[in-house]
């Protein structure tokens, strides 16, 4: 992201700038609001301008990249000097292969190299290299990808910061891995580690398990613990980088032939990974924790399959079973969270689209449809609340005998996954049925359910089986 211009502005403008700048880290949302009102306070091409690229920084660190491309847009508009228009070139870029539009992308991301060639800046053309390298990559165009990855270290090594260095070996590393090239990847890896020796601790850290990944990739294990021991040496506290380290340990773990400790390990990263989700509602960060999650278990999974364990296949197919099952899930977890995310920008977009009144002359038919649609849904859903209060009712008879504590009151959920079930099945369940079924839900054992309905645990299995075939679901509980 490059630096945001200033201009003079009047005090009504100046004001709800400062307003949105101030609100930005807390709340995000509001920041946009208030740099909206800032551009409709803009008087001068400049400050409207610079208003755009508020909103348009904003929204990019919302994940909301259809609304931030659009404001960058604007902003280059607005702006007269090249460094600016350069500047959102760049910008619209960076989103548009966020969003999935690689090929835009890249055509944009040459317009913006062009400018910072009549420029001369030096700095800003290496960035804007590695940005058109990491577009290819993206786009899976592995051999311009990689001309311009080295024309951009070249540059960098000749004029760019250590930071700038060690970042860009990092990506390198990044593309070398995609291309199965471990060896190569391991070298980049150990450079970014070199350039930068005086980063943070967490990207010390991360950078290090990086390391232990891409050795256990290399089928390089001694290597890999010898990363680690420096890893357990720096200590880590931060969300992120204890992610990583977890799963790295996971991955030793199993390859140690420790399957209980491994699946431990990616129980914990699952469990920093739920709460860094619930931390923030903010849907970028849910496309990480999915993406995160996603790449874990994907090279997990590399790792078992691929790589290692060809003499031993029947014990460790277990593993690799379950470390597939865990990347398709998360892999879908990671596409819903890009839909989400989408949906989201779409409707942003919406809700600030400017809004044009509409007269229309009232039609007495259109009014008597409605009027009949209003009753008929009204008598509808009155009808479906007596059907949920008769048949909660109903349960309740069914399982009010039952020797079970608890079993007097039935949640809503468990109310709609009876009736889900009975839709599903076109017919009543029987007493035995409802008492499984709400103890299934309830996360009771089959013996103590043998107890509480007299039939041995078979005979439940069965009846569980049978009822999940006709909903067409793995587990009961999905149903509620």
């Amino acid at each position: 992201m490059w630096g945001l211009a200033h201009t003079k502005k009047p005090a009504n403008y100046r004001q709800l700038c400062k307003k949105a700048q101030d609100l930005y880290q807390a709340q995000p949302d509001s920041a946009i609001h208030y740099a909206r009102k800032a551009l409709n306070a803009a008087q001068k091409v400049t400050e409207k301008a610079y208003a755009h690229e508020l909103i348009a920084y904003y929204s990019q660190h919302l994940g909301y990249y259809g609304m931030a491309t659009q404001h960058y847009k604007a902003a280059y508009k607005f702006y007269h000097s090249l460094a600016n228009k350069a500047a959102m070139l760049n910008n619209m870029a960076f989103c548009y292969n966020n969003a999935g539009n690689h090929q835009t992308a890249i055509s944009i991301s040459h317009k913006a190299i062009e400018h910072f060639k009549r420029l001369k800046d030096s700095t800003k053309l290496m960035h804007a290299y590695n940005l058109l390298a990491n577009c290819y990559r993206a786009r899976l165009s592995f051999t311009n990808a990689d001309s311009t990855y080295k024309l951009a270290l070249s540059m960098a090594i000749k004029r760019g910061t250590p930071q700038d260095l060690a970042n860009l070996y990092d990506d390198m590393a990044r593309f070398k891995e995609k291309l199965n090239e471990y060896n190569s990847a391991i070298s980049y890896q150990q450079l970014a580690l070199d350039t930068q020796p005086n980063a943070c601790r967490a990207k010390k850290v991360i950078r290090l398990t990086r390391m232990i990944q891409l050795c256990l990739l290399a089928q390089k294990p001694e290597a890999a613990k010898l990363y680690l021991t420096k890893v357990n040496a720096l200590g880590t506290t931060t969300s992120k980088a204890l992610i990583q380290l977890y799963a790295a340990r996971g991955l030793l773990h199993f390859i140690n032939r420790n399957e209980t400790a491994a699946k431990l390990s990616y129980k914990r990263c699952d469990s920093l990974l739920t709460l860094l989700s619930e931390s923030s509602q903010n849907y970028l960060q849910q496309k990480y924790v999915h993406k995160t999650a996603y790449e874990i278990y994907h090279r997990a999974w590399r790792v078992l399959h691929t790589l290692w364990f060809y003499g031993d296949r029947v014990r460790f197919k277990p593993a690799k079973t379950w470390a597939k099952a865990r990347m398709k899930a998360e892999k879908n977890w990671y596409k819903r969270s890009k839909v989400a995310m989408t949906l989201k920008d779409a409707l942003v977009i919406e809700r600030y689209r400017p809004k044009t009144q509409i007269v229309r002359q009232i039609n007495l038919w259109w009014l008597l449809v409605i009027t009949l649609v209003l009753i008929t849904g009204g008598l509808l859903i009155y009808r479906k609340r007596e059907q949920s209060l008769h048949a909660h009712t109903n349960f309740i008879k069914a399982i009010k005998a039952s020797p079970v504590k608890g079993f007097e009151e039935l949640s809503p959920q468990e109310v709609d996954m009876l009736q889900s079930i009975e839709g599903h099945i076109q017919g009543k369940l029987n007493t035995d049925d409802i008492k499984i079924l709400v103890m299934v839900a309830r996360n009771y054992k089959y013996a103590q359910i043998s107890v509480a309905v007299g039939l041995n645990v078979g005979a439940i299995k069965t009846r569980i089986k049978r009822l999940k075939d006709q909903c067409q679901v793995k587990n009961i509980r999905d149903l509620m």
